[in-house]
């Protein structure tokens, strides 16, 4: 390694998903040190299942053997992929929880030993990738970073263990031999790129109320998921009609006109993600004609009269007119 000039130093890339930055950090994807691959790993010279390949370079190289082949797989197409990002799990560590810079690499292959060196060894493809240190060859630098959190949840809402949050990584980089110090601001992204998954209906009947002539639709609880939130919260919208309730206690339509009509299951995770359930909602005027008894009491020379009158009465004028 040589001496070089702070020139000669190569700043780490941003991953916030900005265009030429890479992508964002998925709050689903950070490292499980706990995970298994040997299940997904087979015999030379496949080597990897459908689960561990890395389809974007697989795609890319059509025209090569559909084996691992060469030094790090790349005289053929299949080579594992990466499967997240890399975390600082030191608890001492000041920026315990962030992201590290650092990548970690898969274990070599079951299949693979010295002697024997079927598809890949150790530290040869990234299993959990960093978001990178300031590069250089030179042997005459230091660095050090200080983490600026930046919580992108939604105030007092449980977006689960990981969040979603920005972190401003303030590097410096100092020359030890000239005292030259120079610096870097890093944005590094952790987000939730999905929206909660939602259970429901596709279609949902609703009757009409016997006293207003107007549907009403008791709504039952949907059935919500996400990702990474560990809190989701819904609403119910309809194109016509009064939604009343909340996601706690409940909702219920009511003035709904009769006929088929679009209703959503609107659901929001933590970080902001929303996702629409657009449900049918069909009113039928399926209540039938109520009949009536008017009943009249009167006393004449101590006798008591009881003409009855009766009436049958269709309340939502299921045809359009009063039957008498």
């Amino acid at each position: 390694m040589s001496i070089g000039d702070l020139n000669d130093v190569l700043a780490p890339s941003n991953y916030d998903g900005v265009p030429g930055n890479k992508a964002m950090l998925a709050c689903d994807a950070k490292i499980d040190r706990n995970k298994d691959v040997t299940p997904h790993e087979v015999a030379p010279d496949t080597c990897i299942d459908g689960y561990l390949l890395d389809s974007v370079y697989w795609r890319a190289n059509p025209t090569r053997p559909n084996i691992y082949l060469g030094v790090g797989g790349a005289a053929g197409r299949r080579i594992p992929r990466v499967l997240g990002w890399n975390c600082i799990d030191d608890v001492n560590d000041a920026n315990f929880g962030h992201p590290s810079p650092d990548d970690v690499y898969y274990p070599a292959h079951k299949n693979w030993d010295a002697l024997n060196p079927n598809c890949y060894g150790p530290n040869t493809h990234v299993m959990w990738h960093g978001t990178g240190r300031p590069a250089t060859q030179c042997r005459n630098f230091g660095t050090v970073y200080k983490d600026i959190v930046i919580d992108l949840a939604k105030p007092g809402c449980d977006a689960g263990p990981i969040g979603c949050y920005k972190v401003l990584r303030q590097w410096t980089v100092m020359d030890w031999c000239t005292g030259k110090v120079g610096g870097h601001n890093q944005v590094i992204k952790v987000a939730d790129v999905e929206g909660p998954k939602i259970l429901y209906p596709d279609s949902v009947v609703a009757t009409m109320d016997v006293w207003s002539c107007t549907g009403i639709w008791e709504v039952p609880p949907a059935w919500l998921v996400d990702n990474c939130s560990n809190e989701i919260h819904y609403t119910v919208e309809v194109e016509d009609g009064t939604v009343i309730g909340n996601d706690e206690s409940g909702y219920v339509v009511t003035g709904l006109p009769r006929g088929i009509q679009n209703a959503y299951i609107v659901a929001e995770d933590c970080c902001g993600n929303i996702t629409k359930k657009i449900v049918r909602l069909n009113v039928l005027d399926n209540v039938p004609p109520v009949t009536g008894v008017y009943q009249e009491y009167s006393s004449e020379f101590g006798r008591r009269r009881q003409p009855w009158r009766k009436y049958h009465e269709s309340i939502c004028r299921i045809i359009g007119q009063w039957f008498i």
